[in-house]
């Protein structure tokens, strides 16, 4: 029987043939080869750099069909093994290798030997190449799959609305939710949206807020966005007022608030404590303190403007600029002849008048100039240039530039929207902040009264507007009861807050907002109720962490928030875990041969040390962070395994099915517990609900329930939601519960009753 050898062995065989091979013969005429080693960082590779010219110089004569000398140089491992001559090469030593040795002449035989003159010498590039890879270890990565090639992903259409993932932040205060390829951040109590982030070109499938709200991963195509996150919540809740704050003042380390009670109230700033009580004889409306801190101007629905003593309450004189009640006050400026004010009257005119230091009295009313805003009413007052100038705007959309001194118009600036202006501030910087009827504020520059950046969102009517001391921020106060810190010079949101809304969705609306401290806002609303709110951070990516294989359809932070878990993996191809170490942005471990498919839902263990995976190949799997080894592999799901996640002390895990069901695990024993019913259509997340412990999950029916462990029954139904429910979130302490439809709905609970807190619609797309 003949002998079968390929085409190449045959040419190979024949060109050996006709030549000598003498070991160890000299040859005269052979000199050495220099050996140029790059210098790279990354490693070499077997497989696309070493092995094509190998094969094309050496597997002729050192192939499987030959194996001269009974070396096989088609493969690293038989590389290694070597022939007669012993090891071909020394992972780690290349100078010490054969064949670097034979290849750049530096010992007798010479490869390829001088007399095959078919056969040319390694070039000095491809001798340094060959060096450098078995310095690095000789490894082989010829079998190693080869990343899928990144995809050129178009802009998803504008019409997909689909809420795919979202995460509540761990207080519950705020909300991510992955609305086609955006991010959406939205605050849960005032139901404004704080900011929308870029989430690449494809559907955002994957968010995790870290532990401490600092960070938000945004899973996208083959990589994993890393945005820096503001947080902030109450410093301060001031209690006392029975009836609506209408404004507040603050000086000398003292809050001063006005109320429709009939009295203003005197507040230690810092400690939140009531000092004193001030009865008045009819409601305040405006309140301001003088720059030195020893004097209150009041002003009250009479049309009176009281002075007051800022330490005492005792007044020290009266004034009477108008016949309908004074709304607002503006201090234009303080001199030894007394104080100069603006008041605001409710009918949209405005008095400007010198307020003598001894004694005001009605016999001052002479010497009040009257402000109008021509055909329209004035609705708001702001002082610029050390209050040379006063700032007026209105019903007509009109902002007027007066001599502080005069009330001459200097200019009038049309804000571009003729929409009533309801509110308005001023900043060092130049510019202005006004607030629409219709929930939109603008800034504008005072120079030219361009606009600069449009502020929508607000829900109702923007009652107060305010810069921070720095005017690096602004605020922004709506009738819905939320207040909005925007970053003045991106004109982007930073954070939101807002009064827990009620059982029918409302909260009390805020009148009043001013920046106590650069990162500070006190807020008084219309239920008596004074608040501080500090906030931290600005919204910025961090890094970017991959490449994956394919899109990151699940994330989770470690508990101490070091660690970030990202999985995907390439569809009925294999599953891809990678573990990085957050500070450094390091990729600490890759698991890629844990599952083959899929990975849809992985969580780490309450202690940090574990992390379940859930994927499309029916699976359930456990691993130990310290070694990556697989610990526990549960089987028992029919169809993928969309979710998974520990109960608070660690015993027992709960996975979700897209054969709709639960199933109840026991991690000590592998043993599976229960398993629960009722949902009708896959069961797309599962979470588990601290301080009850209680399972929720939402399913492809449009529910979203709940079961106690120890029941296979279902306890309740979260209503509300009615589309192809896919995704969910349980805030840390268990208060609030979110999940997201197919139809572009987020809904939000309270974990505890089950009473529906918000419901968040997409924004119809003009």
């Amino acid at each position: 029987m003949k002998a079968i050898v390929s085409t190449r062995a045959k040419r190979a065989f024949t060109a050996c043939a006709a030549i000598s091979l003498a070991a160890g013969q000299a040859l005269a005429d052979s000199q050495p080869i220099d050996v140029k080693t790059p210098v790279r960082a990354n490693k070499v590779s077997f497989s696309r750099e070493i092995q094509p010219f190998l094969e094309d110089r050496c597997a002729g004569c050192h192939g499987s069909a030959l194996a001269e000398n009974r070396l096989n140089m088609e493969t690293v491992a038989g590389m290694i093994k070597g022939g007669k001559r012993g090891p071909a090469i020394h992972p780690g030593k290349g100078d010490d290798s054969l064949i670097l040795k034979m290849a750049a002449r530096r010992m007798t035989p010479v490869m390829p030997p001088v007399d095959k003159p078919a056969n040319q010498p390694l070039d000095p590039s491809q001798l340094g190449l060959l060096k450098l890879w078995i310095d690095q270890g000789a490894k082989d990565d010829s079998t190693e799959t080869e990343p899928t090639p990144s995809l050129e992903l178009m802009e998803p259409s504008p019409e997909i609305q689909s809420i795919n993932a979202v995460d509540l932040s761990p207080d519950g205060a705020r909300l991510a939710a992955g609305r086609s390829n955006k991010v959406q951040i939205q605050d849960i109590d005032s139901g404004l949206e704080i900011i929308t982030l870029d989430g690449g070109k494809d559907l955002v499938q994957s968010l995790r807020y870290r532990p401490d709200a600092t960070i938000l991963a945004v899973g996208g195509y083959q990589t994993v966005t890393l945005w820096s996150a503001p947080i902030g919540g109450q410093n301060a809740i001031y209690k006392g007022h029975s009836g609506a704050v209408s404004a507040i003042a603050m000086a000398g380390g003292m809050l001063y608030s006005a109320g429709l009670d009939k009295t203003i109230r005197a507040w230690k700033a810092g400690a939140g404590t009531l000092a004193q009580t001030w009865p008045q004889p009819v409601p305040a409306r405006a309140v301001v303190a003088t720059p030195d801190g020893k004097s209150l101007f009041a002003s009250y629905d009479d049309g009176t403007i009281r002075r007051l003593d800022a330490v005492k309450g005792t007044e020290q004189g009266i004034l009477h600029w108008h016949d309908r009640a004074i709304v607002d006050l503006v201090i234009l400026s303080m001199t030894k002849d007394g104080v100069r004010l603006a008041a605001l009257s409710g009918d949209g005119s405005v008095s400007l008048g010198l307020v003598p230091n001894k004694g005001p009295s009605p016999a001052d009313t002479p010497h009040v100039i009257k402000l109008n805003g021509g055909k329209a009413a004035i609705r708001g007052l702001a002082a610029i240039h050390g209050g040379k100038l006063l700032v007026t705007a209105g019903d007509d959309g009109v902002a007027r530039i007066h001599d502080g001194e005069t009330g001459m118009l200097v200019r009038s600036i049309p804000t571009g929207r003729e929409r009533p202006i309801r509110s308005l501030a001023a900043s060092r910087e130049g510019l202005l902040l006004v607030g629409y009827d219709d929930g939109l504020a603008r800034l504008i520059t005072l120079s030219d009264g361009k606009p600069v950046h449009d502020l929508p969102g607000g829900r109702g009517t923007i009652h107060a507007v305010a810069f921070s001391q720095r005017g690096d921020r602004l605020a922004t106060a709506d009738d819905g009861g939320g207040v909005k810190i925007w970053d003045t010079t991106t004109g982007t949101g930073v954070i939101a807050f807002g009064s827990p809304p009620t059982s029918t969705g409302k909260s009390a609306a805020f009148s009043r907002v001013v920046f106590t401290d650069a990162d500070e806002v006190l807020t008084a609303s219309t239920d008596g109720v004074l608040t501080r709110w500090w906030f931290s951070g600005t919204w910025k990516v961090i890094r970017t962490l991959g490449p994956l294989r394919f899109r990151v359809l699940a994330l989770d932070f470690s508990p101490d928030g070091a660690l970030l878990a990202a999985g995907g993996g390439e569809p009925a191809v294999s599953g891809e875990v990678n573990i990085w170490e957050i500070g450094k942005g390091l990729l600490a471990r890759r698991l890629e041969s844990l599952h083959s498919d899929t990975i849809l839902g992985l969580r780490f263990s309450p202690d940090g040390s574990r992390l379940a995976t859930a994927a499309a190949d029916k699976f359930l799997k456990v691993v130990e962070l310290k070694d990556g080894k697989t610990t526990r592999s549960f089987e028992g799901h029919t169809h993928h395994v969309m979710g998974v996640d520990w109960q608070a002390d660690g015993k027992r895990l709960v996975s979700a099915g897209a054969d709709s069901v639960l199933k109840l695990w026991d991690y000590d024993s592998g043993d599976q517990i229960r398993t629960f019913n009722g949902p009708r259509k896959s069961i797309t997340a599962v979470r588990w609900r601290p301080i009850d412990s209680e399972i929720v999950a939402t399913s492809g029916d449009g529910s979203t329930r709940s079961w106690n462990p120890e029941n296979p029954a279902p306890k309740r139904t979260f209503t509300g939601t009615t589309d192809y429910v896919l995704c969910l979130s349980i805030s840390a302490n268990g208060g609030r519960v979110a999940a997201g439809c197919s139809d572009g709905s987020l809904l939000v609970w309270d974990g505890k009753t089950g009473q529906a807190l918000r419901s968040i619609t997409p924004r119809t797309r003009h």
